[in-house]
């Protein structure tokens, strides 16, 4: 997280991933039986449109990656 001289949130950065340890659950995201590209771009859509709303962010102030690479 990027936070400007005021603390307010500027530019958030994280990966997602489905490892169990250290874990930090926002919301679980129930998925069809659906490709596994497909699930990815929804859970990094609904976790980007729920910072978004929070942190009443740009789009593009929002960097979301999937999986451990």
């Amino acid at each position: 997280v990027q936070l400007s001289s005021e603390y307010a949130v500027e530019h958030i950065s994280l990966r997602v991933t489905e490892d169990e340890i250290n874990q930090v659950v926002i919301e679980r995201v129930v998925l069809e039986n659906t490709a596994r590209e497909e699930n990815e771009n929804i859970i990094c859509s609904k976790l980007r449109q729920e910072l978004m709303e929070f942190y009443q962010l740009d789009e593009s102030k929002i960097e979301i990656q999937y999986g451990n690479g």
